[in-house]
């Protein structure tokens, strides 16, 4: 599970171009950014074509910046493949198998319809799982927002996905 915020503040240097964010917003908005070079090391290290049965879970890291950045690596990797020889598929091939995202917290466009084509790059209908982030202010009530997300994928965001992924036993009711 990867879990990052701003590691290292007051003892490393600034995270991100623009220096350590100055205030709770902007920290907040860009939590998910350190996530995001884990996520490329792991892929352009080949971490998954070395060891096929590594799993990933990328938690609180937001969704859509992520969907931009596979096609970024993939289109890098096309041109500069003798760089990267552990990753001999392109770097998205890996993530759909290997990588899932927690829902929280999930992005807030100006309406509900422009979400889900955002985040169908990264098969959310089989990778998303429901997280709340309980008892933080900003907390995530399943009921708001797997209402957001299409009907189509409920049951797989609210606990199949998740229990896939930790191979855990889903017990249906009677």
């Amino acid at each position: 599970a990867i879990h990052t915020h701003f590691e290292g503040v007051g003892i490393a240097g600034p995270v991100t171009a623009a220096g350590m964010p100055d205030f709770y917003t902007e920290y907040h908005a860009l939590t998910g950014a350190g996530m995001l070079g884990h996520l490329a090391s792991i892929l352009c290290h080949g971490v998954f074509e070395r060891f096929p049965h590594t799993r990933v879970i990328m938690m609180e890291g937001g969704l859509v910046t992520f969907v931009g950045l596979l096609w970024r690596l993939d289109t890098a990797w096309r041109g500069c493949r003798t760089e990267v020889p552990y990753c001999v598929s392109p770097p998205s091939s890996y993530v759909h198998d290997h990588v899932a995202w927690t829902t929280q917290p999930l992005e807030e466009p100006p309406e509900d319809r422009l979400l889900a084509p955002a985040i169908e790059g990264l098969d959310p209908s089989h990778t998303l799982c429901f997280s709340s982030d309980y008892p933080h202010w900003d907390f995530d009530d399943p009921r708001q927002t797997l209402s957001r997300l299409p009907a189509a994928w409920a049951d797989a965001v609210a606990y199949e996905n998740a229990a896939r992924f930790f191979s855990l036993p889903v017990t249906v009711p009677a």
